[in-house]
């Protein structure tokens, strides 16, 4: 399976995107970082009272007509007050196109998921699987517990969130998927989700057209996982390659192996990228969305990855 996010983007043009889903991809509607604004944190609560009523307007437009197209949600995390604003709208979207499954962001321990689980049970919401998503440091340190409850409550999958984990424990850069340190904690993940019966999702490349790179991270994740692992896509460019290379016979690996690794990158060269990042941010942000893409290089910039430049570039000044 491949999850493609959608973008907040007016109804008309959110309902033909999930329409245009293909077999084997399911499309994810974002209450969550999709509505951060990295330059005024202020304004994230209420960009996502926006977010809430674009997906209430897709309803509204899509009724009676979309349920062949189940969507996965992802809402807000456990405990917070945008998480019990995001449940109508979850409900609303349940009803209109039904529901593949319900992500929860920052999960850092089981009664995070324990607590959204019977949130989402009491009003009445066909969660389908609850996926939990571990993209922190504290919830890597209790993956066990974590993956316990999320059998309890019925999950299929878990969701290693690699851009949330980076910018949480200090990284810059971002490892890439040329680097042993982008592994190691996927094969982490991925081996304590499959050890307790649950598929490993994978997140989004940075390099959405990039098929070499893209090639080589699904190679890695077959000699990983097997067949047990799906992948969250950036765009729709990404999930055709995707789809592509993940219907294909798997390769031999031939030119992946360890001299493949890239590497370390010099003090001179990771200021040099700090700064290619953030003016790469800036120019092509749009308003309402907190990514960045550059349609000219095919490089999708997280307003995670923003962050961890920005804060690596003002340690540099505070040295």
């Amino acid at each position: 399976m491949i999850y493609q996010f959608i973008p907040n983007a007016p109804a008309r043009v959110m309902e033909r995107l999930i329409r245009s889903m293909a077999p084997g991809t399911t499309a994810i509607l974002d209450l969550e970082d999709g509505y951060l604004d990295v330059r005024d944190p202020n304004r994230t609560s209420e960009r996502r009272v926006g977010g809430r009523r674009a997906l209430l307007e897709l309803c509204e437009r899509s009724q009676g007509q979309a349920h062949e197209k189940p969507v996965v949600m992802r809402v807000n995390g456990a405990s917070t007050e945008d998480f019990v604003r995001d449940i109508p709208v979850v409900r609303a979207v349940a009803e209109t196109f039904g529901l593949a499954a319900v992500m929860l962001p920052k999960v850092e321990s089981a009664e995070d998921l324990r607590s959204a689980h019977a949130e989402l049970d009491g009003a009445g919401i066909p969660a389908g699987s609850l996926i939990p998503m571990v993209e922190t440091e504290k919830g890597m340190s209790l993956l066990d517990e974590v993956l316990r409850a999320a059998v309890d409550v019925g999950a299929s999958a878990l969701v290693y969130g690699h851009h949330d984990y980076s910018l949480d424990v200090g990284k810059w850069p971002f490892p890439s998927p040329r680097e042993q340190a982008y592994w190691d904690p996927v094969e982490r993940v991925a081996g304590a989700a499959m050890s307790a019966g649950l598929r490993y999702v994978h997140p989004p490349e940075a390099n959405l057209r990039n098929e070499v790179l893209l090639e080589f991270m699904v190679w890695k994740l077959r000699g990983i996982c097997g067949d047990r692992f799906d992948l969250i896509s950036a765009g729709m460019s990404q999930t055709a390659i995707l789809r592509r290379l993940t219907g294909e016979v798997s390769s031999n690996g031939d030119g992946f192996g360890p001299t493949s690794w890239a590497a370390p990158l010099a003090p001179e060269e990771k200021k040099r990228l700090a700064e290619e990042t953030c003016v790469l941010f800036e120019e092509h942000n749009r308003q309402e969305h907190s990514f960045s893409a550059d349609a000219r290089t095919g490089r999708f910039i997280s307003p995670h990855e923003y962050l961890a430049a920005v804060r690596y570039l003002g340690s540099l000044e505070r040295a």
